[in-house]
């Protein structure tokens, strides 16, 4: 059952990337931070369903590593949306981030960090019941001040955020100011679902419990279908660029149409006045 709820989270996600890949979106960094965010949850939860190989101990380590490695990428990118949103909504002109520095961010920090830690507390990464970091150790400790650095950030970033959505001028582009609720809400959805998440991960491995077991396997399931509504389908430049997709299409076929009725009238006007020339021969 977890192989299948994952697999669908998983099927989402990479789905939100095909769609704003297709749609040319990644110019955006909103967009290559969102592209950022999908990949790394998708790649550690198709990790996650190797989690049970701790017979090596090396094996086990490893995936450990490289899960902690992608979930600290996935903390980054949910941080970067946060920051990204507020600056869009203070209206601050700033040239947009390089791509290669947003790439850094989310991609080399979490490098650093994972080769440290793992240098330094090694046995921390990989478990006898799951491949994953190890409460006496305290590695486990560091993932969940992650998970609360985040979910304390973005929870800073959205309440200035409201602030300035309540001071905006009556004469504010309506559009704009919906893009920037939706972009809200989507990150207001995320954000508690990955800080219950692992929550429920925690008091799983401390008191394995069935039930808690089964939330975290629900919650985390849930991610990825999530992302896709309220991050993909919902986005507001993905919804954009449909619409005018949709209209293209729509006169495409007026066009066609048009052109079709225009050659049946012609045909039949045709005939109409070879009909009366026969007519006219006869009499």
């Amino acid at each position: 059952m977890t192989r299948i709820f994952n697999s669908i989270s998983i099927f989402a996600l990479f789905l939100s990337v095909i769609i704003f890949t297709y749609l040319k979106l990644y110019t955006s960094d909103q967009v290559k931070v969102h592209i950022c965010l999908a990949i790394s949850l998708a790649l550690a939860q198709l990790v996650m369903l190797f989690m049970g190989q701790t017979e090596h101990k090396g094996i086990c380590r490893a995936i450990a590593g490289i899960m902690h490695y992608l979930l600290t990428a996935y903390c980054i990118s949910m941080i970067l949306e946060g920051t990204l949103l507020h600056r869009k909504a203070s209206r601050t002109h700033k040239a947009p981030a390089k791509g290669w520095v947003i790439l850094l961010c989310v991609w080399g920090i979490p490098c650093v960090m994972i080769a440290v830690m793992m240098g330094s507390v090694i046995d921390g990464y990989g478990g006898e019941c799951a491949c994953w970091l190890n409460v006496q150790y305290g590695t486990m400790w560091i993932w969940l001040a992650e998970v609360c650095l985040v979910v304390a950030v973005n929870t800073v970033l959205l309440s200035l955020i409201m602030r300035t959505f309540i001071s905006l001028k009556a004469n504010t582009k309506k559009s704009e100011n919906d893009r920037l609720k939706a972009t809200a809400r989507a990150l207001l959805i995320m954000m508690p679902m990955m800080g219950m998440t692992w929550m429920f991960a925690l008091l799983q491995a401390s008191f394995k419990n069935v039930f808690l077991q089964w939330l975290f396997i629900l919650l985390n399931a849930l991610q990825g279908p999530l992302f896709f509504v309220f991050q993909c389908i919902m986005h507001p430049e993905v919804q954009k660029v449909i619409g005018r997709k949709r209209k293209t299409v729509d006169s495409s076929k007026w066009a066609m149409k048009t052109s079709t009725t225009g050659i049946g009238r012609t045909e039949l006007t045709g005939i109409s006045h070879a009909t009366e020339s026969k007519l006219g021969e006869v009499h």
